[in-house]
């Protein structure tokens, strides 16, 4: 299933430790599958690997890189995701649950291979982010060893409205290990990927 049906299927609000939205499997089985085979967060970065080559983390730990024109024929179900983010439909179930604008944005979508917390992730701290999804794929589903609202669970979503206090909140809790992220944003700053315009009211 696509990311739209599970934003209106398989979604609910929380308000602890901030407000934000848990979506169960945002991902289809074969986007989870790149997300796990597209690197291994503790292998040296290899520059040869052209689909990886986009963004580099150079900070200790940190390891991250976008998905874009270049690179995307190389990850045809990340691809049909970024479809799926930028098809109307979902932008406005988007904007309706965090009632939040998105008018003007770009999508911004990274993989972050780290073992620290998610907000040292490249658009934690700029506030020209209208919205943030991360979305942790697992090998071994760890709920049932760290029970917090940020535990890291295999195919596991949370969206918000990124502050100052969701960041802090969310590094405090978050334990990133042996964990892939997937991190989306819209965002002001120009990516490859536009959000479509809002569609035109039809004139009686």
């Amino acid at each position: 299933m696509s990311l739209g049906y599970a934003l209106r299927q398989r979604s609910a609000s929380r308000t602890l430790p901030f407000l934000h939205w848990e979506i169960d499997r945002p991902l289809t089985a074969d986007a989870r599958q790149e997300v796990i085979t597209a690197f291994a967060p503790d292998t040296p970065w290899d520059d040869s690997n052209s689909s990886l080559h986009s963004l580099r983390g150079e900070s200790e730990g940190s390891r991250q890189c976008s998905v874009n024109r270049d690179n995307v024929a190389q990850f045809p179900a990340l691809g049909n995701l970024i479809d799926d983010l930028l098809n109307r439909k979902t932008i406005e179930r988007i904007e309706a649950m965090l009632s939040q604008s998105m008018d003007g944005g770009f999508l911004n979508l990274q993989f972050a291979c780290d073992s620290r917390s998610p907000g040292r992730t490249p658009y934690a701290e700029q506030p020209a982010t209208l919205m943030t999804m991360l979305i942790s794929v697992s090998s071994t589903d760890s709920a049932a060893q760290r029970p917090t609202a940020f535990s890291q669970r295999d195919n596991v979503g949370w969206m918000f409205v990124p502050t100052d206090e969701a960041w802090r909140e969310l590094n405090a809790q978050s334990s990133i290990v042996d964990a892939r992220l997937l991190h989306i944003a819209y965002v002001r700053e120009a990516t490859d990927w536009k959000l479509p315009p809002k569609r035109s009211a039809k004139v009686a």
